[in-house]
């Protein structure tokens, strides 16, 4: 069965899990890494810049999450590493209830209330809190406006509005309005993805604004040739009437008409009842046909009518199947009926015959992968793009509902040079056919070969043999920036004459 999107038009869920492998692998990626901001304190304002230590980590209950960031912050003189803890509130807005400071080291060490006291309030004044205390989003809303433009790839908007959101136990679910909705006429979530990564259901109305976006990919035109042969006497007679050949033709003869018909469809209505279903819509419609006759006295055929005509297709009904199929999400369909609006100098035999080929041919086509397109309108706006799973679809009236695991491994770092894996502790050039390997969540970018060295990563045996024992041998000061003699371009050009 389907499932209630409760009024809106999208309903969205993502496990626990899930949510942690993004934030992981947006951290990975530098999507989400550093910012700068400004906190006040007393009659000063204090700069500061912040970086993540290390991904976000957050666990769902009912009606509540706790957010966890492990921070590098550094403000003038000072420098401090801490573990920041936030109580959020979730449903129908999200609120944070409580911001607590653990493990807060200052220069290393732990220091007195003052320092202490300006980091409460820098952290306080994270431009997370303007995202953390929304009730809602409006239509369009630049995320630089909760959150500053250093932690963005590109300009990312919400074109949907967050009206209403809910948390679980391990899940998090978000209803969300494409169009205009009433507040007043929306009911309680429910956590609905079961046992799955992620879940979405689509309403009618949200499904024919998805239509209108991923058509362009699926309107290819379908071509019918073929061949119809007759000696009928109705055959004969309309080929009489169009040639103007009025002496009888030589019995026993047979007439063919070679034809070719292409349809192109427009854009189509659908609704979700069982299935999901087209309707009302057109399709343009091109015949060309020859008809051609045996010549008599001779072996040869001669050319008796020719045809070149545009006519219009309307679809009745057509259902197209909407199924998982091996992990990927497919769609085909499975009937269709449509009459043909043409001339009447079109003989009915050649839209008979064209119409019920072309019947057969649709319901035949292959099914579209449709997989793809999917997994864009998910991650639209994001520097990485997981693999998506299908598991199940499942429809009800109105309502299509889509179950998938979610796969981050596939996932590449977009800016960093050199990658480390954090569960083996090798380091790779990022271009290292090493790095495929890598599970998404495991990978770490560096700027700087010296800093994964420094960490304690040792080189890949692929592509970085010369610093594979690091720390057993005397190494030269390697890391970026501290001289043209010591540059990353020398140390790459270095390896690559090592190897």
């Amino acid at each position: 069965m389907g499932y209630d999107t409760h009024g809106y038009d999208l309903v969205l869920e993502a496990n626990e899990k899930t949510i942690n492998s993004a934030a992981s692998s947006a951290f990975h990626s530098s999507y989400f890494t550093s910012f700068k901001g400004s906190a006040r304190f007393r009659s000063f304002t204090a700069p500061y810049s912040i970086s993540l230590s290390e991904p976000p980590h957050i666990e769902l209950r009912n009606g509540k999450a706790d957010l966890r960031l492990a921070l590098h912050i550094t403000s003038g003189i000072l420098t401090a590493d801490t573990v920041a803890y936030f109580n959020i509130l979730i449903g129908p807005g999200i609120k944070v209830r409580n911001i607590s400071i653990e493990d807060a080291k200052f220069w290393g060490r732990t220091s007195g209330p003052i320092a202490i006291a300006i980091l409460n309030i820098i952290v306080n004044a994270l431009p997370l809190q303007k995202l953390l205390h929304v009730d809602s989003l409006d239509a369009d809303m630049s995320l630089s406006v909760l959150v500053p433009a250093s932690m963005l790839s590109g300009s990312p908007t919400f074109n949907v509005s967050a009206h209403h959101m809910s948390s679980f136990n391990g899940g998090l679910v978000a209803a969300l309005c494409l169009n205009e909705c009433s507040l007043g006429a929306k009911t309680d979530l429910e956590s609905f993805a079961g046992e799955n990564d992620f879940a979405v259901s689509i309403s009618e109305a949200a499904l024919n604004d998805l239509v209108v976006d991923i058509w362009p990919n699926l309107a290819a035109p379908i071509v019918e040739e073929g061949k119809v042969e007759s000696d009928s006497s109705d055959f004969i007679s309309w080929l009489k009437q169009v040639s103007g050949i009025r002496r009888p033709f030589w019995g026993g003869s047979k007439a063919n008409v070679e034809y070719r018909a292409e349809i192109r469809p427009d854009m189509p209505k659908v609704r979700i009842t069982n299935a999901v279903e087209i309707y009302d819509a057109d399709m343009a419609l091109k015949i060309d046909a020859v008809a051609r006759m045996p010549k008599p006295f001779s072996s040869k055929n001669m050319t008796v009518y020719e045809m070149d005509t545009d006519a219009k297709a309307l679809i009745d009904r057509a259902i197209v199947k909407i199924y998982a199929d091996k992990g990927r999400l497919l769609a085909r369909v499975t009937d269709i009926e449509f009459s043909i609006d043409a001339p009447k100098s079109i003989p009915n035999l050649i839209l008979k015959t064209a119409k019920n080929r072309l019947e057969d041919k649709i319901i035949s086509l292959p099914p579209a992968d449709i997989t793809e397109l999917f997994e864009k309108k998910i991650s639209a706006g994001l520097p990485f793009q997981p693999d998506l799973i299908v598991k199940n679809v499942s429809m009800s009236p109105g309502v299509l509902t889509i179950r998938a695991d979610i796969s981050f491994d596939g996932l590449s770092p977009t800016s960093y040079p050199f990658i480390a894996d954090v569960s083996s502790g090798v380091v790779h050039r990022a271009n290292c056919p090493g790095v495929a390997a890598i599970s998404g969540a495991d990978r770490l970018g560096y700027a700087s070969l010296g800093d994964a060295l420094n960490d304690g990563y040792k080189g890949s045996r692929d592509c970085l043999k010369r610093y594979q024992s690091y720390g057993s041998v005397a190494m030269p000061d390697i890391n970026v920036g501290k001289s043209e003699e010591t540059s990353l371009e020398k140390i790459e050009t270095e390896s690559l004459q090592m190897e």
